[in-house]
């Protein structure tokens, strides 16, 4: 993780996910934790992570999770400060964990209209300077119509639905508090892997661009059908529409 932050000159992001896949944990050889209790393993797994990040001379730990001796790590991070911290937390315990320990919460976006209330409520918890990320798959035309249409070959022409019959059945069977979301469509999950399908003209995804910055929302990490082919878009009609309306600096 240092590595990766003077590679990229304090850009490093670490995005903390405490686990879901029984699958995955399988693989391993591990038993998947109670779902509460996987969130006190990734807290103290920060904390011991944060003190090799910031202390000069070796310590000790000794936790619930953890019985370490001697930890030390070189270098530090690039500006001398920790990375970034991010995490999505749906259930309870785990968006209290993201307010309590991170920069960043990763916010499933169930309808645009519902994210001021969510914002605002999560402001008052935790009033401390944080950034609210949204996350989404973008599908944008000239024109609405366009846009509509090709949504339509994507999921109904060619969607695998026994593929998110599957992926479906893999998040329920951890526990995961995503499965109970109503953005766990089977659509939904075709078209944006569960997060919110940005869907239309160039003018209407900016307009819910600028509907989630009204709610508060800092930021929006976005996923494409085709990034090669859909980038150029993003860049020469997305982007500036935004720096008209004031949700982007202007670029150099």
């Amino acid at each position: 993780m240092v590595t990766a932050d003077h590679v990229g000159q304090g850009r490093f992001g670490l995005n903390m996910v405490s686990g879901w896949n029984v699958g995955e944990h399988a693989m391993f050889g591990v038993d998947i934790r109670e779902h509460d209790e996987r969130y006190a393993y990734t807290e103290e797994w920060l904390t011991v992570v944060e003190r090799m990040w910031s202390e000069e001379e070796a310590f000790d730990f000794e936790g619930r999770f953890f019985s370490l001796k001697g930890v030390k790590s070189a270098p530090k991070p690039y500006f001398g400060d920790r990375p970034i911290l991010v995490s999505a937390g749906n259930s309870p315990v785990g968006r209290d964990f993201a307010l309590r320990r991170t920069d960043c919460v990763f916010m499933g976006t169930r309808e645009i209209d519902q994210l001021a209330s969510e914002v605002a409520a999560m402001t008052a918890v935790a009033p401390a300077p944080r950034m609210y990320f949204g996350c989404g798959n973008l599908l944008c035309r000239p024109t609405r119509k366009e846009a509509e249409e090709f949504y339509y070959y994507i999921v109904h022409e060619n969607g695998d639905w026994d593929a998110v019959e599957e992926a479906l059945a893999m998040r329920s069977k951890g526990g995961a508090s995503s499965s109970k979301l109503p953005t766990h469509t089977k659509e939904r999950m075709i078209f944006a892997s569960g997060t919110y399908p940005f869907v239309g003209s160039y003018d209407d995804v900016v307009e819910e661009f600028r509907q989630m910055a009204e709610a508060g929302m800092d930021g929006v990490a976005l996923g494409m059908v085709n990034y090669i082919d859909d980038l150029p878009a993003v860049r020469d009609e997305v982007l500036p529409r935004m720096e008209r309306l004031g949700l982007r600096e202007p670029s150099a």
